[in-house]
């Protein structure tokens, strides 16, 4: 049989072939069983059957054909589009419907020739119809075609609730939708709620609230870098990610590590920046994501972040600090490392993935740079390098260090003690080199408040030479691990 195309409206659901497209190509992208998926491709063709049957005999002028099409093609229309806007809201087919059958009713003139037309009737149930009282419709039309078509069949069916369940599935998808999404925003409030007990923000100091980087002695040029690359695009995110677009280069600071010995200002830096440019510091640490219990550090790590995505927005972005972060995921290729170890190095990577796109900047600290897994180190773009404090920072670290104090005014004033001190602590961390001023500090406290006295130093030195760290141990080179090349930084720098 040839079907005539009569008076067809190319924008009506059954016409509309760029809507309907739309609808048949995303039907394979839903997460459904086939059999659903077949019910609604079978009903989305069905529908554009039963609108040329109707058109091709309201043409021919097959009166009693063209009111059951009608009834029939009245009824499926709001029990299809009450189904797919229920499975697929963000198409808004019910008020697409809506308007092509008004502008159609409209260009035929049908409010002054005929305003009982089934176009209005169509359009009219869309607007008004519920899915049950449809349904008491459908049944009635299907039962009158079947025993119309076979004579004495007595075809009856049982009740509206078959018809519910043969026609309007997506119903009931729906509302198992909808009770999933309640589950899951339940599971998210009650994941937000932990990853708050776990979190814990660092309230900056004055100084640095006041000068920013300036307030630490010595590392000029350092300073001026982390400025410069760090602190000035976290200052203005918009502008940085516009010049990125204009310029083809990375200037948001998405991820950082910082590497370097212990003791040497990761942390202080990292606490410096977020002073600097005004932005929350949240800081995740081995305790507050370790767990004993299997999956327990990876859950504890999801809630922090579902957290911090929770308080995070475009205009006020959150850096999460990860300090020691060699501990809380090494290596995947450590031998003593078990199952469970290895799948939080995956949820780590993929919170880092996505931390940017939900307002979240990442920095991260370690001691340890080759015991952290390759896959981490790549997510980690931008590398800074924190070295041993040189002859120029030690010096600047003394000389702030003993003016604070009126009992190190005159060893400040001393150069060639100075220089003797600042000799005598080459490659001692920044952290070693404070505490043994506040050991001196205390010696002469208790030696009748004395001053402080270069032999002090010499004293405190020389019994804390295990604290001297050996550079080459940190130091980071393509030559050091041929299998594994490092990523994103300057080994001259």
């Amino acid at each position: 049989m040839q079907v005539h195309r009569i008076q067809s409206n190319q924008r009506t659901f059954g016409y509309n072939r760029i809507a309907n497209q739309r609808l048949l190509d995303t039907i394979p992208k839903l997460k459904l069983n086939q059999e659903i998926k077949d019910y609604i491709t079978s009903n989305c063709i069905g529908n554009m059957i039963a609108e040329e049957s109707l058109r091709y005999a309201e043409y021919r002028g097959w009166k009693n054909v063209r009111d059951i099409w009608e009834e029939l093609l009245v009824n499926s229309k709001v029990a299809f589009t009450t189904a797919v806007d229920r499975i697929l809201p963000q198409l808004n087919y019910r008020k697409d419907e809506i308007k092509a059958y008004m502008e159609e009713a409209e260009s035929l003139k049908l409010s002054e020739k005929n305003p009982d037309h089934w176009i209005y009737a169509i359009a009219q149930n869309l607007k008004e119809s519920d899915i049950r009282d449809n349904a008491e419709n459908a049944k009635i039309v299907m039962e009158t075609i079947v025993n119309e078509m076979l004579p004495g069949a007595k075809f009856e069916i049982d009740s509206v609730d078959d018809v519910l369940k043969a026609q309007y599935v997506g119903h009931y998808i729906a509302e198992q939708q909808k009770m999933a999404d309640t589950n899951a925003n339940q599971s998210l409030q009650e994941s937000i709620e932990k990853g708050q007990s776990l979190t814990r923000f660092y309230e900056p100091k004055t100084e640095f609230q006041k000068r920013g980087l300036d307030a630490l002695a010595g590392m000029e040029g350092l300073k001026q870098e982390l400025t410069m690359d760090i602190i000035e695009p976290l200052k203005d995110l918009q502008k940085a990610e516009q010049d990125e677009k204009d310029f083809g280069i990375d200037l948001v600071p998405k991820a950082v590590l910082f590497y370097g010995p212990p003791g040497c200002g990761k942390t202080t830096f990292i606490k410096g920046i977020a002073a600097q440019a005004g932005l929350r510091l949240a800081l995740i640490t081995r305790d507050s994501v370790g767990s004993i219990y299997v999956d327990g550090s990876a859950k504890n790590l999801g809630a922090i972040f579902d957290y911090l995505e929770s308080i995070a927005t475009k205009e006020n972005p959150v850096i999460a600090f990860i300090d020691d972060i060699d501990t809380v995921a090494p290596s995947r290729k450590e031998n003593n490392l078990n199952g469970n170890h290895k799948n939080e190095i995956g949820v780590w990577l993929d919170r880092i993935d996505n931390a940017y796109l939900n307002n979240i900047i990442v920095f991260a600290a370690t001691n340890d740079y080759y015991n952290l897994d390759p896959a981490l180190i790549s997510r980690l773009v931008m590398k800074k390098e924190i070295k041993l404090p040189d002859s120029e920072l030690r010096r600047a670290i003394f000389e702030m260090k003993l003016k604070e104090t009126e009992h190190g005014q005159n060893l400040s004033k001393n150069k060639k003690a100075i220089d003797e001190i600042v000799k005598l602590t080459e490659n001692f961390s920044t952290r070693s080199i404070e505490q043994y001023i506040k050991e001196v500090r205390k010696m002469a406290y208790r030696d009748n408040k004395r001053d402080m006295t270069l032999e002090d130093f010499e004293t405190v030195i020389k019994n804390n030479q295990n604290d001297k760290i050996d550079p080459e141990k940190y130091k980071v080179t393509p030559e050091k691990d041929s299998n594994r090349k490092p990523v994103g930084f300057n080994t001259n720098a």
